[in-house]
């Protein structure tokens, strides 16, 4: 007995050193989680603040062939143009219904082909759908027809795929892919090293665009989650994407202020695109919301310097440079036939405007917030509005 004493003191003083070390190893990974989780969760709050708030840094200077805005040669324009007369008849909105009871900022909302129902997202795992068919007490409707599965505290943006059977909403790092029809998730795609502030999807075909803090745009494959091409020619973090109806072509926008227009037609994979077709600048803040006119002849920019601007996409040259709105313009939405837009500002107005002339046609005024997120429905008919103020409001169009 005695001989074995030291050799089980040996075995006793083992396991009590390996039962320590295993619970400092624990201790330590929660730290290391703990510490990267509210990494995380710091890097999430700056960068919904700079969405909105913080001014561009580094802006782009104008390239040559470009005309300047009006007053950005440093001096006092005292003899501003009169305002453009429109060519076309202003449409007329009327408010329909509201949606409202989910508590949180309406970060952006997305209609389905049919314009039967409505998804939004909003902070703090909010990804809801919406009946447009139901008309509710007082035009006001504050339950949802469904809550989607969403595990994460901030989500950006959403989309709809053209069957309306499949959307996608961009967060942290990860884009989710959502079933519709059975209310769950398929697909967790593992995009960026950022933050994922814009997603988009073909109109055509299952293709996804998704746009990050990483300053890359990534373009994939729907149905197989595979990456098709990534687009790195930014210096800045992408919060705006834009892709024409016949998706030959794409425009990106940053917080420098800068925009790209992109030719998805060319085969750069595995290898990084860097060179786009165009690169337009003369936002002096970040771009916040792009569009691209049916015919694919025009592009619309908004920006968080109150401007929007139209530009011919065969000259890269500026057509139309709109002092928009009093605050941040932060959404745009082009009518199907492409002869105007409505912009959304944190002024909360949504005013219209004409894409070939850029004359004002309209106000329109209900939200007591700022208005954060913009869609027409493919006919036309009907524009959905969505802001702070935790509310989606219904305008439909009388003429």
């Amino acid at each position: 007995m005695d001989k074995n004493m030291p050799s089980l003191q040996l075995v006793k003083m083992f396991r009590s050193s390996w039962q320590r070390y295993r619970v400092w190893m624990v201790m330590a990974i929660a730290m290391g989680l703990g510490g990267w989780a509210g990494w995380q969760w710091v890097q999430s709050q700056q960068e919904s603040q700079n969405l909105a708030n913080h001014p561009a840094h580094n802006p782009l200077s104008l390239p040559s062939n470009l005309p300047l805005p009006l007053g950005s040669n440093g001096a006092m324009d005292n003899n501003p143009p009169s305002p453009p007369a429109p060519q076309m008849a202003a449409p007329q909105f009327r408010l329909e219904q509201t949606f409202s009871g989910i508590g949180n900022s309406i970060n952006s909302l997305a209609l389905s082909p049919d314009n039967t129902s409505l998804i939004t997202v909003s902070d703090y795992s909010k990804a809801v759908t919406w009946d447009l068919s139901r008309i509710c007490q007082d035009k006001e409707c504050q339950t949802p027809q469904q809550v989607l599965p969403m595990y994460s505290l901030w989500v950006y943006d959403v989309a709809i795929n053209s069957s309306g059977d499949l959307a996608v909403g961009g967060s942290w790092n990860v884009v989710k892919v959502w079933d519709l029809v059975n209310s769950n998730v398929v697909r967790n795609i593992q995009v960026h090293f950022g933050s994922v502030y814009k997603v988009l999807l073909g109109a055509k075909t299952d293709t996804l665009v998704t746009g990050s803090s990483d300053q890359t745009v990534k373009v994939w494959d729907l149905e197989t989650g595979k990456l098709k091409q990534t687009l790195a020619g930014h210096n800045s973090p992408v919060q705006a994407l834009a892709m024409s109806a016949d998706e030959k072509l794409l425009a990106s926008g940053a917080t420098n202020g800068g925009i790209k227009v992109w030719n998805l037609e060319q085969n750069c994979f595995p290898e990084s695109c860097k060179e786009s077709l165009l690169t337009l600048g003369g936002h002096e803040k970040q771009v916040m919301a792009l569009g691209i006119t049916a015919d694919g002849r025009s592009l619309v920019s908004a920006s968080a310097d109150q401007t929007v601007k139209i530009w011919d996409l065969q000259t890269g040259k500026l057509i139309h440079d709109i002092a928009a709105h009093t605050g941040s313009v932060l959404a745009i939405a082009l009518s199907p036939d492409g002869n105007f837009f409505a912009s959304a500002s944190t002024d909360q107005t949504i005013k219209l405007w004409e894409v070939s002339t850029g004359a004002f046609l309209g106000n329109l005024s209900s939200h007591s917030e700022a208005v954060h997120s913009l869609a027409f429905s493919k006919d036309g008919k009907l524009l959905i509005s969505g802001g702070s103020d935790r509310r989606i409001n219904v305008w439909r169009r009388e003429s």
